[in-house]
């Protein structure tokens, strides 16, 4: 029988400094509607797969958590059999979770969306909207459109013209990209939703490039 973590005390872990996994097994559904507070989603069929590159020190505290805790149960006993000796399941999952009124949120990479829209209000971070920037390359208008996204979306579509510069290689690259532009010429800063070219834009305007956009709502 698998050990379990009482929702009282899982609270308090979230509050404290204690370094731990929170992992919900649930399916990607079930986890969009609502989760835990900082709990990172691995569906049970993908547990043994994902857990290595999610947690990969296998001393880390692991709590798991689910509905009703029955599927936890079950993956509890898998990541003992992978070395995660310390792993606990909520008692009750997450429906005792909301019975005792306990935090919850939907949707996914709420923290990072969270902390973009923040980056957003707090430095008013420049954007234009899909139609201004097909104005734009209509008109001829100067610019480059860097595509803030992963190479695999890139490669499924992409505004014309765009180049692909993951996130992650922006700041790296962007004096090559731009060195043969004018002074006038507008950097556009795209991705799917908009968190991403928003933290691109305010990294790009913290390094000095000028006439730096984002595009608004991304290629949504």
């Amino acid at each position: 029988m698998a050990s379990t973590t009482s929702a009282q005390v899982l609270g308090q872990l979230l509050k404290g400094k204690t370094r731990f996994a929170l992992i919900d097994v649930r399916d990607p559904g079930e986890y969009n509607s609502s989760h835990i507070p900082g709990a990172t989603l691995i569906p049970r069929k993908q547990l043994e797969f994902d857990m290595s590159h999610s947690v990969p020190v296998r001393g880390t505290p692991v709590v798991l958590c689910c509905d009703d805790g029955r599927r936890s149960t079950l993956a509890a006993e898998s990541l003992r059999k992978l070395g995660y000796g310390d792993t606990t399941v909520l008692d009750g999952g997450i429906n005792r979770w909301v019975t005792l009124d306990l935090p919850t949120e939907w949707g996914v990479n709420v923290p990072s969306k969270d902390f973009g829209e923040r980056v957003e209000v707090e430095n008013h971070v420049p954007e234009l909207d899909a139609t201004e920037l097909q104005e734009r390359i209509q008109r001829g208008d100067e610019m480059v459109i860097l595509d803030t996204r992963t190479p695999e979306e890139y490669a499924r579509f992409c505004i014309p013209g765009g180049r692909s510069v993951p996130g992650g290689e922006l700041a790296l690259r962007i004096t090559d990209i731009t060195r043969d532009l004018s002074d006038d010429a507008t950097v556009i800063i795209n991705c799917a939703g908009r968190t991403r070219s928003i933290i691109g834009t305010r990294v790009l305007q913290r390094m000095g490039i000028k006439n730096v956009l984002g595009l608004k709502n991304g290629t949504s």
